[in-house]
């Protein structure tokens, strides 16, 4: 993929989430995130990712996270023993987002705004590299993807990925039966699931 292909679809996609990022603070559920934060042994890591850190030995670990959002996760780490470091995404707005719940939970936590496949030269090196859910599916370039995280691995670093496909996202997991889709995979709204879509 070209250079100015990349850069087209990345910058549409840090407009995608600078258009939500707002929602993430709207109701209540911002503030039970920063109280949470603020409370020994914070973690929103779910036990599968939590037991595969755990596997790999997190403890001491200096970690940054690829495309950390509001760094929720990045600052999880710090409940499994992990030194949360950076947290590298697009989005200003969720970054600044990242800094308010560092501040709650009492962490020093750099984040920094920038391009995946543009990070400039000092950003360093760590012994944790973490990408979760809903990073992998935004990059139009895999191989340079994996280019840029390799830049970002110490010696004997470790690469945590924990990912699932967009296809899971047609089941609700609420309804009577989860196991019939709930929801078009192709359409953009979340109607109803009528059965037309496959």
């Amino acid at each position: 993929m070209s250079t100015k292909s990349i850069a087209s679809v990345t910058s549409a996609n840090k407009a995608a989430w600078e258009a939500s990022a707002y929602l993430h603070k709207s109701g209540d559920g911002w503030a039970r995130l920063i109280e949470a934060a603020s409370q020994p042994g914070f973690s929103v890591l779910d036990d599968t990712v939590t037991e595969l850190l755990r596997k790999y030995h997190v403890e001491g670990r200096c970690a940054v996270q690829v495309g950390c959002n509001n760094a929720r996760e990045l600052i999880s780490l710090a409940s499994l023993g992990g030194v949360p470091m950076l947290g590298i995404d697009q989005s200003p707005s969720f970054l600044a987002q990242g800094r308010e719940l560092a501040d709650a939970a009492g962490l020093e936590l750099n984040v920094l705004e920038a391009n995946i496949y543009d990070l400039p030269k000092s950003v360093g090196r760590f012994d944790l590299v973490l990408i979760t859910i809903g990073v992998l599916s935004w990059m139009p370039d895999l191989p340079e993807f994996f280019r840029a995280i390799s830049g970002l691995m110490d010696d004997g670093a470790v690469l945590v990925i924990y990912e699932t496909h967009p296809f899971l996202e047609i089941f609700d997991p609420h309804r009577e039966n989860p196991h019939e889709p709930g929801f078009s995979y192709f359409e953009g709204a979340s109607s109803t699931y009528s059965g037309d879509y496959l």
